[in-house]
């Protein structure tokens, strides 16, 4: 017991020993183990000798025809070996329904008894040997890539054959998670084409492998100098960033490959899975697939307005011009601890809508990680009342926020604000209309997750950044001049030089010149312009608003004009806007539509705002004579009496999608004629 301390491995070799009438006398406590293996080993005779130094490369034993051919010797002669490994202890554990060698006595085998040269001839041997099992058993024998890998460093033949296997085995910690986030997020086509976003198997690396994101960066490069990465000739998705494609890791037919496989899991504490996404959606999505046209499907959490993106232009997703689109369902797969984005596109509702029932039952797991669909989101909907955050603009200031040509909508105050007021105020402002939009709204803006926003200023020039899953606001110290902006990644060095915790990543960033003018534009108008932005792309698959000159207009009208004026009142209590804060007086809204009897002529709107409570909306719809002019029109609607100061007039389309909060292009007028 003072030798052993209990252990059974230990009892079992000092048992050994003595009924083999060896001495025990020169064991202490701490060679007690390696001192009765050594013993075992010289009882044998010289061929049990060399078998035991040669097995002892294997960590579970290889067929029986394997070993033979291995050791080059009759089935005959190798069980009396094995009779002998036996009796001496050595082989005591059963593996596979066959004794071997207890793990411990094994790595003392090859590590103490044979030495570096020993090693290197045996390992070469054993390496083949496994090779060989592996490409007979196929590539679900997956248990033999660790001992693959681990014998592949002494293969220096093969390494000499082979340079992309010599690399492999060489590569460092680093350069095995950004393979192995290459080869995870690697997308295909039917017809053969491969690809990876580089920027985002290095943001992977990092979060899905914890490897530091600066030596992330630093690593790929020389990936790409080895020939284990290949950068494709022409980005496939065009991407800033020219795309990447492994070399090596995605097709198990080389030595190389195996290894890579072999060196990852031990390594990085999982297996990778080559196309993560595209062998989640073919094993648990494989239904919806069939419903659809086209699907397309990434790793991370992309917004609904990317993925709407993503399927625009493909086959089936008819341009807006053309027609109505062919509908779209977005799906969000919790798969462990990342999230699969998923766009399929459908002939009909029809399809969607079996497809949509099919994804809500979606359950599981995959490569041992648990799948479940977190959300879905179908595409077209309904329009977004894009412009309504341009009148509760208005209603909250006094002030009218230009629109350019094209559509951009700007405000210039008189003076520029700090820039760290400027980034507060645009992440503020997305803080307030998280509880001021509806849920749709919220999934077209990107609401949902936390706003923040980092900000740096350098030589005359700002940068903005900003971020998702963050809630905070702070300066960058680095110059993002030099150190960001023409390098490449730069998403990924972004990530990088601001340190963000493991919830944030970076959503898009900005440069601009001249800090006084620039700074001058309106931060939360300027924050606004991106929402009409993507209203603008959301809104050219969406069925127009129809809007009804009937008796029903007036509760059309009034419910957009309270929701602007709530909105208003919110933004000019808790933000300033346009260099004005606080409360604003309520006004009350008076409309005068002109229907008429000719479908030729169109409707006239004129409408104007007075001092008074939100909810006093009057909407008259006016047949008869054609008015002269709207402020006919507007008398005639509602008297002498009531002064059509700061009367506005167009027509029904311009007028009433202003006055209901959407841009002209998003409804339709329907009109009644008796």
């Amino acid at each position: 017991m003072l030798l052993s301390s209990g252990y059974p491995l230990i009892i079992e070799g000092l048992i050994n020993q003595l009924q083999n009438d060896g001495s025990i006398d020169e064991y202490t406590p701490p060679t007690a183990f390696t001192q009765s293996v050594v013993d075992s080993i010289a009882r044998l005779d010289g061929a049990a000798d060399s078998v035991a130094r040669r097995l002892s490369a294997f960590v579970s034993p290889p067929p029986e025809d394997s070993i033979t051919e291995y050791l080059s010797m009759s089935p005959i002669d190798w069980g009396r070996i094995r009779d002998a490994l036996q009796r001496e202890h050595l082989l005591t554990v059963e593996r596979d329904g066959r004794l071997w060698f207890h793990e411990q006595r094994r790595k003392f085998l090859w590590n103490k008894v044979l030495d570096q040269r020993q090693r290197e001839d045996v390992g070469q041997e054993a390496f083949s040997t496994l090779v060989d099992q592996f490409m007979k058993e196929g590539q679900f024998y997956t248990r033999l890539l660790v001992p693959i890998s681990q014998l592949a460093r002494f293969a220096r033949q093969s390494q000499a054959d082979s340079p992309a296997l010599r690399r492999v085995v060489e590569l460092s910690e680093t350069e095995l998670a950004v393979m192995a986030s290459t080869i995870e997020l690697e997308l295909s086509t039917d017809d053969g084409k491969r690809w990876t976003q580089p920027e985002q198997a290095l943001i992977y690396a990092n979060t899905a492998f914890g490897c530091d994101r600066g030596d992330a960066i630093d690593a790929l490069p020389g990936l790409i100098e080895k020939g284990l990465i290949r950068s494709l000739p022409i980005s496939i998705q065009g991407n800033h960033d020219t795309d990447i494609v492994a070399e090596v890791g995605v097709e198990f037919a080389s030595t190389s490959t195996l290894v890579l496989h072999g060196r990852v899991q031990p390594v990085l504490g999982r297996a990778v899975t080559p196309g993560v996404t595209a062998s989640v959606i073919r094993d648990h999505f494989d239904d919806l697939r069939l419903q659809a046209t086209y699907v397309v499907s990434s790793v991370g959490s992309a917004e609904p307005i990317d993925l709407i993106a993503r399927v625009e232009g493909f086959p089936y997703r008819t341009p807006p011009s053309l027609g109505p689109a062919n509908p779209m369902l977005g799906v969000w797969v919790d798969y462990g601890t990342e999230t699969i984005s998923l766009a399929a596109t459908f002939r009909n509702n029809s399809d969607l809508q079996r497809a949509r029932e099919i994804a809500e039952n979606v359950t599981g797991t995959s490569y041992g990680q648990r799948i479940r669909v977190a959300k879905l989101f179908t595409d077209p909907s309904r329009a977004l009342p894009s412009w309504r955050f341009v009148r509760a603009v208005h209603f909250a200031t006094g002030r009218q926020v230009a629109k350019r040509p094209d559509g951009e909508i700007y405000m210039i105050n008189s003076r520029p604000a700090p820039l760290r007021e400027y980034a507060a105020r645009q992440v503020l402002i997305r803080k307030i209309l998280q509880t001021s939009c509806d849920e749709l709204e919220r999934a077209v803006y990107a609401l949902d997750s936390k706003p923040g926003m980092a900000f740096a200023e350098r030589d005359n020039t700002f940068h903005l950044v900003e971020l998702r899953g963050s809630g905070r606001v702070f300066e960058v110290s680095n110059d993002l001049t030099s150190l960001v902006f023409g390098q490449p990644y730069r998403f990924a060095r972004l990530e990088q030089i601001l340190a963000l915790r493991p919830s944030e990543t970076v959503t898009q960033f900005h440069s601009v010149g001249g800090a006084v003018r620039r700074q001058r534009r309106d931060p939360v108008v300027s924050r606004l312009n991106n929402l009409l932005r993507t209203a603008r792309m959301f809104n050219a698959h969406q069925a127009p608003v129809e809007i009804p000159l009937d008796d029903t207009l007036e509760r059309y009208i009034s419910t957009a004009h309270v929701r602007e004026m709530e909105l208003a009142k919110i933004l000019s209590e808790q933000i300033t806007i346009g260099e004005h804060r606080g409360t604003r007086p309520e006004q009350s809204l008076r409309v005068a539509v002109f229907n008429g009897m000719d479908r030729r002529i169109p409707p006239l709107v004129a409408f104007t705002y007075m001092p008074g409570n939100a909810e006093d909306v009057i909407v008259k719809i006016l047949d008869g004579a054609h008015p002269a002019d709207a402020d006919e029109l507007f008398r005639r609607a509602f008297g002498p009496s009531v002064p059509p100061s700061g009367l506005q007039a167009g027509t029904a389309k311009e007028a009433l999608a202003y006055l209901a909060g959407y841009q002209m292009d998003d409804v339709q007028i329907s009109r009644t004629i008796v």
